[in-house]
């Protein structure tokens, strides 16, 4: 696999990921089946997507990317989908 390939599929996984997060919200705790399903969908491509990507990319280096970014992409996604506030006490590490 190329590396242009392996950095595609690693952007496809971080996007199957984010996805399933924000459908993991909007399933009101796995209550409406639709959205649960797509969470469930999603989260199984992310793995599959990050298994094929670890093939050549490190997979320390493509789980912090995975990671890092999910993670920065789900708090904007918050914010602007769930009009969710960010402020220092939400910051990551802080509790």
């Amino acid at each position: 696999m190329t590396k242009a390939r392996s950095r595609l599929l690693l952007g496809l996984t971080i996007a199957a990921e984010v996805t399933a997060t924000l459908l993991l919200k909007v399933s009101d705790g796995f209550a409406r089946p639709l959205p649960s399903l797509g969470a469930l969908a999603g989260y199984l491509a992310a793995v599959v997507l990050l298994a094929r990507t670890v093939t050549t990319i490190p997979a320390s280096i493509a789980y912090i990317v995975w990671t890092g970014t999910g993670s920065a992409l789900v708090v904007v996604a918050g914010a602007v989908l769930f009009s969710e506030v960010v402020t220092v006490p939400h910051s990551p590490g802080s509790s």
